[in-house]
C-alpha cells in the first residue's frame, strides 16, 4: 500500500513539472485596450490601416490578438512585457486600458427611516430640487 502511495505521489509530482516549468518560462500577459492615435471619426480604412502598422510593430510571439475593430480606433490584446514596452512608446497608441471583467455591484436599498413601521420597501423621498432638476 506503500508503495503504491510513494507512486502516485512521484506520478502527480512528474506531471506537475512540465506545467510549472512552462509558467516559469513564459513571461505574463496582460490582457489591454490600446486605443488608437486617430482623429475623431476615422474611417474604417484609417482604423485598419493604424491597427495593421501597429500589430506590425510589435514583436512576434510577444502578444494574442483578442479583437480588433473595424469602426472603433481600439484593439484588445493580451501582452507581454515587450509588447507592453512597445505600446507605450509607439506614436500609433493614445492610451493603453487593462482589460478586464467589470459587474456592477448591486447596492442594496435604504430602508425607509420615515415609516412607522420597519419595512423592506425601500424609501421614496421628496426631492429637494424645483422641477426635479438637480
Amino acid at each position: 500500500m506503500k508503495k503504491l502511495l510513494a507512486i502516485s505521489l512521484i506520478a502527480a509530482f512528474a506531471a506537475l513539472l512540465p506545467a510549472v516549468g512552462a509558467s516559469a518560462a513564459a513571461p505574463e500577459q496582460q490582457r489591454v485596450i490600446a486605443q488608437l492615435n486617430l482623429a475623431e471619426g476615422a474611417s474604417p480604412e484609417q482604423i485598419a490601416a493604424t491597427t495593421d502598422a501597429l500589430l506590425a510593430s510589435l514583436p512576434a510571439g510577444s502578444f494574442n490578438l483578442n479583437n480588433r475593430y473595424s469602426t472603433l480606433p481600439y484593439v484588445a490584446l493580451s501582452a507581454g512585457p515587450q509588447a507592453l514596452s512597445v505600446l507605450q512608446h509607439s506614436d500609433l497608441v493614445a492610451s493603453i486600458y487593462r482589460d478586464g471583467v467589470v459587474s456592477a455591484a448591486a447596492k442594496k436599498p435604504k430602508k425607509c427611516k420615515h415609516a412607522k413601521k420597519p419595512s423592506k420597501k425601500t424609501c421614496k423621498q421628496k426631492s429637494t430640487t424645483q422641477n426635479g432638476v438637480s
